[in-house]
């Protein structure tokens, strides 16, 4: 966001009227008002990026799990479908291979929500 104000004024010193120099003299204020809520508003656009990139990160990672399970459905589908013990034992293994990894997942994800929640 990008908040411009130019003030111009000419006037020889003294000369001016004092409601005038009130006036610039608010001004002023204004425009450091206005300098202090820009860099806020560029501070907060950061931190909404980021927690953006955060909850992209995490869509992506839902999606990869879920696409994981129906890949280890078809699998497990073909493998009874077959009759075939070793298929069978493999996707037993992938399942719990895909366990371990959604429980790492879930303390990672655990562990970044608390350490990014405020204390109530």
């Amino acid at each position: 966001m990008d908040i411009t104000v130019h003030v111009v004024h000419s006037f020889e010193p003294g000369s001016a009227n004092p409601v005038l120099q009130q006036i610039l003299a608010q001004l002023g204020v204004i425009n450091m008002a206005v300098a202090d809520l820009k860099a806020s508003v560029d501070a907060l656009a950061v931190k909404v990026t980021a927690e953006e990139t955060v909850i992209d990160s995490v869509v992506t990672l839902l999606n990869g799990l879920a696409a994981m399970i129906a890949d280890l459905k078809t699998q497990l589908a073909a493998a009874i479908a077959a009759n075939d013990p070793a298929a069978i034992q493999a996707v037993a293994d992938s399942l719990a291979a895909l366990g371990t990894k959604v429980d790492a997942d879930k303390q990672k994800l655990a562990d970044a929500a608390t350490a990014n929640t405020p204390a109530a």
